[in-house]
């Protein structure tokens, strides 16, 4: 798990995309670009006007999914 404070959406951008090249992705039949991992981003929001502080969260899941992995003719290291 890796933590980044960002100051703005600039640096939000950055890390996602970073995060995104260190995901696991192949292509099977079904799909071009079909996820192999799991991956989960959390985004935590702190906004602050002066006197009151608010908190937000957002969890964004991407699931690797293998329910139909006989369609998918994945074989080996990748169907494991």
């Amino acid at each position: 798990m890796f933590v980044f404070e960002c100051r703005d959406e600039n640096e939000l951008d950055k890390y996602l995309t970073l995060g995104l090249k260190n995901r696991i992705s192949s292509s099977h039949k079904l799909n071009l670009q079909s996820s192999r991992s799991h991956s989960i981003l959390s985004i935590k929001i702190e906004g602050n006007d002066g006197h009151t502080i608010r908190n937000s969260r957002i969890e964004l899941v991407d699931l690797a999914g293998s329910e139909r992995i006989g369609m998918t003719g994945t074989e080996g290291r990748l169907a494991k």
